[in-house]
């Protein structure tokens, strides 16, 4: 549910900026600037007070958590990082937000609609395509790709509210 509401606050974020006419490459940046600020402090304070309390496993993946890659890491080896094991939801949610934003803000409007459908489709397809092929679950259900159908949802769902905010409100509050 997370990853829906993902997809569907930063159509509203992105594409409303889009379309005061400001270059991608400016939205881009002023994006992720403040989206840094929220995020990083918090995230490199709580890793660094682990990897200071001597927490074996911080210390054997801290590349992988400072790069927001540990999920890959997770479904590359195949081990559970234990106590570290919430830093993958934090990097797919970040691996995701990145592609939906370049997607949003460099594909003419024309394609948003097919190209998440495309998201949404191919995520599925990803994990019924690994899992039929005997790959590892972990490798299936912590790489990117598995979750882009939640946020492609969500995305979709903004881009459809946003073409009709009216009678949606309206069907919504009888």
């Amino acid at each position: 549910m997370f990853f829906v509401m993902t997809g569907f606050l930063l159509v509203g974020n992105l594409l409303q900026q889009k379309e005061r006419r400001q270059a991608p490459i400016t939205i881009f940046k002023v994006f992720y600037q403040k989206r840094s600020i929220r995020i990083l402090p918090v995230y490199f304070l709580a890793f660094g007070a682990l990897c200071l309390a001597g927490v074996e496993s911080a210390k054997a993946v801290w590349p992988w958590i400072a790069t927001f890659t540990i999920n890959l890491q997770m479904g590359l080896t195949g081990e559970w990082p234990g106590n570290l094991s919430h830093y993958w939801f934090l990097a797919t949610s970040e691996q995701m937000v990145l592609a939906l934003s370049l997607i949003l803000l460099w594909l003419p409007g024309r394609y948003l609609v097919p190209a998440l459908m495309l998201l949404f489709l191919g995520a599925a397809a990803h994990r019924w395509l690994g899992t039929a092929w005997g790959l590892d679950p972990m490798l299936i259900w912590f790489s990117p790709i598995s979750s882009l159908d939640s946020i492609a949802l969500g995305a979709l769902l903004g881009l459809f509210y946003r073409k009709d905010k009216e009678s949606i409100s309206r069907t919504a509050c009888k």
